[in-house]
């Protein structure tokens, strides 16, 4: 292996349930970072998923009930070994090329990578999620994050931010978004994919929101993180 095909410290995370059918393309592409490693943490499958990944060559965690991206993200964190953590779903192909910023940024010194998805969020009328967003980085003095957190994938972390949070903490992201942006931690707006209007319709996605399963964890996430915010800063006097 010559010095330019050396693998970077880097972890790549994957929460992955039931995807047989994109997981191979989104390995062939985070195999192009040349990753020290691809962790696919299964929870909840039925279908080749494990199978898939594990014929990559790749390291899998494997979970017979569903566990939710969040969670299984955690996982992964815990079980990772690189520098820099990188983390991508499983359902959305995302060209490596739209992913080495990602990397990139947290190798230049950085801590957090955070995807910029405003420029796509706003061809629709703003949701909640989205207003909660924007609040929550105004609430913390980063208005220029706009609706950037750690909800959206491909974001990149420094394995120096669990000196300020641990693993578990990514359970909630937003509550660790606010978290290490409180604790001084450099992050920064490392580039814009859209996984906005690529996302994959699912049977839990309601057309008007009030039986979006997922809609209704984001915001009660972005809720639980504004209030910790008051605690802390009421604490912090």
């Amino acid at each position: 292996m010559s010095a330019s095909e050396t693998a970077r410290d880097l972890s790549v995370i994957i929460p992955a349930m039931n995807e047989e059918s994109t997981l191979g393309s989104v390995l062939a592409e985070v195999e192009q970072l040349r990753p020290k490693e691809i962790i696919t943490v299964v929870n909840g499958s039925s279908d080749r998923t494990a199978q898939i990944a594990r014929e990559r060559g790749h390291a899998v965690l494997e979970f017979p009930e569903p566990l939710g991206h969040d969670v299984a993200r955690t996982v992964g964190a815990s079980a990772s070994t690189g520098n820099t953590l990188l983390f991508v779903d499983s359902d959305i192909v995302i060209p490596f090329q739209e992913l080495e910023p990602f990397v990139n940024v947290v190798e230049s010194g950085y801590e957090v990578a955070l995807n910029n998805v405003d420029p796509f969020a706003r061809l629709y009328p703003w949701d909640p999620v989205s207003v909660l967003k924007k609040w929550l980085n105004v609430s913390l003095g980063r208005a220029d994050l706009e609706t950037a957190s750690l909800t959206a994938v491909p974001h990149a972390l420094s394995r120096s931010v669990f000196q300020h949070i641990a693993p578990e903490d990514l359970s909630v992201p937003p509550k660790a978004h606010a978290k290490l942006l409180l604790s001084g931690t450099r992050v920064t707006l490392a580039h814009s994919v859209n996984v906005v209007t690529t996302n994959k319709i699912r049977e839990q996605h309601g057309i008007d929101g009030s039986a979006n399963i997922m809609l209704k964890l984001i915001i009660g996430d972005n809720t639980e993180a504004l209030d910790w915010i008051q605690g802390h800063l009421f604490l912090s006097r």
